[in-house]
């Protein structure tokens, strides 16, 4: 049984880190393309070629806010659109073994498994029966994603696993590479 639980947990560990090379290859070539053709980006602005135009100095404070609201506004729609990359990439590395999905309100991407044995070592670790090594290197690389998110994809939000059995309660998360909630170290609220 500890032997098929080791099997498990490096089939778990090399999907993680399938998914940060993944993440670092797509990143580098994003960020290449958008150097090469800047003018092909999707938050290019068309009217940018008006500015030429006379203006009083009113005018010109006034277009400076607009500047500052448009660049908030283009950050939010990176991030955005950047989660949905990390989402569709981590869900891709998980298959069939887990559900990844992105909660805009609590502003984290969820992985709750699907798997039954995926789910099986879970449902043990949140129980306190599982294999805390085999969590400890299941969370290390969590945060590693984590990290990876933030600074290939600017796309700070947290990193959760969720219980496959009650999807309102988080076993883990992760934000920035770092531990938020840890069922294991912090202990249940239920």
């Amino acid at each position: 049984m500890k032997k098929n639980s080791d099997l498990k947990l490096n089939r778990i560990i090399y999907a993680i880190l399938a998914v940060l090379l993944l993440i670092g290859g797509t990143a580098i070539f994003v960020y290449h393309a958008q150097q090469n053709d800047p003018d092909s980006s999707e938050y290019a602005d068309p009217s940018s070629d008006d500015s030429s135009t006379d203006s009083t100095e009113d005018d010109d404070v006034d277009n400076s806010s607009d500047d500052e609201s448009e660049s908030s506004t283009e950050t939010s729609s990176t991030s955005d659109s950047n989660v949905d990359q990390v989402v569709s990439t981590i869900q891709s590395q998980f298959k069939d073994k887990a559900t990844v999905s992105y909660d805009k309100d609590s502003k984290a991407i969820l992985i709750i498994p699907s798997d039954s044995e995926f789910t099986v070592e879970v449902v043990d670790v949140a129980n306190g029966d599982g294999d805390k090594e085999t969590w400890n290197k299941l969370t290390d690389s969590i945060n590693d994603v984590s990290s990876q998110m933030v600074s290939k994809y600017g796309a700070k939000v947290a990193l959760a696993i969720v219980n496959p059995q009650n999807h309102n309660k988080v076993l883990y998360e992760a934000l920035d590479g770092n531990t938020v909630y840890d069922v294991v170290t912090d202990g249940s609220d239920e």
